[in-house]
């Protein structure tokens, strides 16, 4: 698939990065069915840091199980012990993230 058209998107994925720099800054990107959002996600990915989760129609508990397992091949970001809840997993990662500048 060819990637093309993308700049405002791609712009403001880039202020995010850099506002993030100085605060706490959630991304989600949300849309209809392929229209490109994982590509676009991909492009950012090659210029920063990014933990991409993808959201699938498995239950709270087996995303997470999956979210933590992504944070610790991606990021190295090793969780203790198990989480249940996007809360908890989310809670986590901001704590991570004081001391680690992440990709919105």
């Amino acid at each position: 698939m060819k990637f093309y058209d993308r700049r405002t998107e791609l712009d403001i994925l880039q202020r995010n990065w850099e506002k993030s720099k100085s605060q706490s800054l959630f991304t989600v990107l949300v849309g209809r069915r392929r229209i490109g959002k994982t590509s676009l996600l991909m492009q950012t990915e090659k210029r920063h840091n990014m933990l991409y989760l993808y959201v699938s129609k498995d239950n709270e508990h087996v995303l997470v199980e999956k979210f933590q397992k992504s944070a610790e091949s991606v990021l190295g970001f090793h969780i203790y012990g198990k989480l249940d809840t996007f809360a908890q997993f989310f809670e986590q990662m901001m704590i991570y993230g004081k001391d680690h500048h992440l990709c919105p």
